[in-house]
């Protein structure tokens, strides 16, 4: 995590690496924050190679996530640690 200043506004951001083997192809990407607010890719975004698509395009595209119930009980346990520190 990275906090910026400037012109005494401070911003933080997260920086983090793609967990994925650079072996796989990506045929189709989405940023997910959990919140469909304003969350549709651009019309400028989905003209690009490899758009990124977001929170609401997810859910029209009709996926979801199955990753197992004690995957699930980790990734849950993480979020709420990480909510906790905010």
């Amino acid at each position: 995590m990275y906090r910026i200043t400037v012109n005494d506004v401070e911003t933080y951001l997260i920086v983090m690496r793609n967990v994925f083997s650079p072996r796989l192809v990506i045929h189709k990407k989405y940023d997910l924050k959990g919140s469909t607010v304003d969350r549709h890719a651009s019309d400028k975004e989905k003209a690009k190679d490899l758009p990124t698509f977001k929170d609401n395009d997810f859910i029209s595209d009709g996926l979801s996530l199955k990753i197992g119930m004690g995957a699930k009980d980790k990734l849950m346990a993480t979020l709420t640690k990480d909510a906790e520190v905010m």
